[in-house]
């Protein structure tokens, strides 16, 4: 069993910078883990301590049934890879995978069986007696993750930031490959990454981090669609949330928002999903594209000044205004219609949207599981 929790565990690094601050974590065997934040966010040391690169200020990292505090690297039976692979340059793409077992002195015939079996599934049979200073960063990285999985044995899987330096095109086509590889190894794995598309495209939960603390830690879904505060929120995604002040109270059986001067309704199916209380001053989270246009006003609709238009060729964002508040949509709807008019008109309610305590940032709402029961 490759399970791996971490009970309050603790980075301090000289001169009192704290850099993790009591971490609790609890990984399934098998699952792909994402830890999520900007820099200094703590993810990398959390990566490190677990790695055993660096020593842990308090708390306890269990890898499987052992505790592993003071265990070297070398012995927690763990597989890394980082941002630079550190492939030996001359030596061919056979060699640099086979690496691991031949410096522990493993039979010809098996590793020649073990590296055959994963050039096969990263495709890399026709680069076999390449030397890596030949091949591409897309293909190094490739080669640096096969290496890593020859050690069929191993508990974890580490990377950090592993494809942060290729190039747009190369970065999807990689976190593809190296989900699908996760999956067919069924290795549980540590994936590091300040960029939340790759987090959101291919890990099976994702740890939220902000300055040494555990935000969310949750499904893609979950995430992203019900974030725990307005942090979360704010991060996930490729244009944040719109965040509008508010205050929500309750009139005749009915909930209802206050935006400025516009008093809207919200759905029903809210009731069961507020934490507590009814008579409160709340942010509003909405993201760009769970807003519906109209060109004409209605029941719910919040109106907005059309400041500037962006039209893409796969979608358009527009950045709007109402009574000072500023925010953005964002739409594959074809808006030539729309561009060069002065007012829109907006359902906010249509699609997902998000209460916030306007003075703690904490969502108001219970998360609804896939079953619809509140969580």
């Amino acid at each position: 069993m490759s399970e791996i929790i971490l009970n309050k565990v603790r980075k301090v690094y000289e001169g009192n910078v704290v850099a993790v601050k009591g971490l609790d974590l609890e990984i399934k065997d098998g699952e792909f883990i994402s830890l999520l934040g900007p820099s200094g966010c703590g993810k990398s040391s959390t990566l490190r301590m677990i790695a055993g690169l660096e020593e842990i200020t308090g708390g306890e990292i269990r890898i499987g049934e052992r505790v592993v505090n003071n265990v070297r690297t070398e012995d927690r039976n763990i597989s890394m890879v980082f941002e630079y692979y550190a492939l030996f340059p001359y030596l061919n793409v056979y060699d640099n995978i086979a690496f691991p077992l031949k410096i522990k002195k493993i039979r010809k015939k098996e590793i020649d069986s073990r590296v055959k079996e994963l050039v096969k599934i990263f495709r890399l049979e026709e680069l076999l007696y390449n030397p890596a200073a030949s091949l591409s960063g897309g293909q190094k990285q490739q080669v640096g993750v096969a290496r890593a999985l020859i050690k069929k044995s191993a508990d974890l899987l580490l990377m950090d930031e592993p494809i942060s330096h290729l190039d747009m095109k190369l970065r999807i086509q990689a976190r593809t490959e190296l989900a699908r590889i996760q999956r067919l190894a069924g290795t549980t794995t540590i994936y590091v990454t300040h960029d939340q598309s790759e987090s959101l495209a291919i890990a099976d939960r994702i740890a939220v981090m902000d300055v040494g603390e555990l935000r969310q830690f949750g499904t893609p879904e979950e995430i992203y669609n019900y974030p725990v505060d307005t942090y979360v929120a704010g991060f996930i995604g490729e244009y944040p949330m719109n965040f509008f002040d508010s205050r929500l109270f309750e009139e005749n059986g009915k909930l209802k928002l206050v935006i400025g001067s516009k008093n809207l309704n919200l759905p029903d199916s809210i009731r069961g999903r507020l934490k507590d209380g009814t008579d409160k001053k709340v942010l509003l989270g909405v993201r760009p594209d769970d807003m519906v246009i109209h060109l004409q006003d209605g029941p719910e609709r919040l109106p907005g000044e059309v400041q500037y238009c962006e039209i893409g060729p796969e979608y358009s964002i527009m950045n709007l205004n109402f009574e000072s508040i500023n925010f953005i949509i964002r739409t594959e709807k074809d808006i030539s219609d729309i561009k060069d008019n002065k007012k829109i008109y907006l359902e906010l309610f249509s699609k997902n949207f998000n209460l916030f305590a306007k003075d703690s940032g904490k969502s108001v709402l219970l998360i609804p599981d896939k079953r619809g029961n509140n969580i």
